[in-house]
């Protein structure tokens, strides 16, 4: 099928861990929701030791040529994005965990948006819940919240700290050098500083993101180790919220000061 003539086009990210027959299906709604549109699909294996799924998802790679990166060493999701982030070369970066799927319209919404505005740095949107026994439409409560005074409402906690949530403007990205911190809870430090950086940001109030609960998620649990290093990660955001209020950036009201001092 002929692609739509436009000079917008998207890199998907997908960092894997030995869930190759997930990414399969993850794969494959990129494709779907891709048609029309200049899409190029990365996969970043951040050090697999399990085979399961292995071939069938490098057959299919190989017939749509989607691209295969290895990280160096097991490092977590966000130095594998960091790797596709590099080799990315289309306008705008999407990043889809290896366990969930992109919903039919996706790119169609994306690039309605952009074209529609002066190509934001950042276009956040909706998602919905996928389960074994679970199909929940989720409206997110902090759309309108990240539309206006994104950074203080993130630092006060109002607003999901999820990157998989939005899209980035490849160039916005390089410009501000931005990229994830190593391990676990990577996404806290990187949304903060996106929306301190961020200058042009959109939302899409639809669900076009399936984020499907698995028992073995990381996050699906707690233990004294990941606690530390969820407390650790949101000490950064806390400085940098400080950093932000002595150099004037952002607002400096009552509500933030009294948000970062916690």
């Amino acid at each position: 099928m002929q692609q739509i003539e436009t000079q917008d086009s998207f890199s998907v990210v997908i960092p894997l861990f030995n869930s190759w027959e997930a990414a399969t299906a993850a794969v494959e709604s990129v494709l779907i929701a891709s048609l029309d549109f200049d899409v190029e699909i990365i996969v970043v294996d951040d050090c697999s030791n399990s085979f399961s799924g292995k071939s069938e998802f490098f057959e299919l790679a190989n017939q749509n040529r989607i691209k295969i990166l290895k990280t160096r060493r097991n490092s977590g999701p966000g130095v594998a994005r960091n790797v596709g982030i590099q080799e990315a070369k289309k306008d705008y970066i999407v990043f889809l965990d290896s366990d969930d799927e992109l919903k039919p319209n996706f790119f169609t919404a994306m690039l309605a948006t952009i074209e529609s505005q002066t190509k934001p740095d950042v276009i956040a949107f909706d998602y919905e819940l996928v389960g074994k026994t679970l199909d929940l439409k989720v409206q997110r409560y902090d759309l309108d919240l990240i539309a206006d005074s994104a950074f203080l409402n993130y630092v006060a906690h109002r607003c999901d700290g999820s990157a998989i949530l939005a899209i980035y403007r490849r160039k916005f990205i390089q410009d501000n050098s931005l990229e994830f911190e190593e391990g676990i809870f990577e996404d806290l430090l990187f949304m903060a500083k996106v929306y301190v950086k961020c200058e042009d940001l959109k939302v899409v109030p639809e669900a076009l993101y399936r984020k499907n609960i698995r028992k073995d998620a990381i996050t699906s649990s707690i233990d004294e180790t990941k606690a530390s290093t969820y407390l650790a990660n949101w000490e950064k955001v806390a400085n940098l919220a400080k950093l932000e209020l002595v150099e004037d950036r952002i607002i400096n009201d009552g509500k933030a000061v009294a948000a970062i001092s916690r």
